[in-house]
């Protein structure tokens, strides 16, 4: 029973830390594009 619990408490930590690495490169991926959209709309009305 302990190697049980001790299994799927490690399971759910795994998942979380996946869960938030994905998190956490959309919300930079987002970013990114975010201020690449910005410098485009920058450029085009300085032209």
């Amino acid at each position: 029973l302990f190697y049980f619990i001790l299994f799927y408490f490690i399971l759910f930590y795994f998942i979380l830390f996946y869960f938030i690495l994905f998190y956490f490169i959309l919300f930079y991926f987002i970013l990114f594009y975010f201020i690449l959209f910005y410098f485009i709309l920058f450029y085009l009305l300085n032209i």
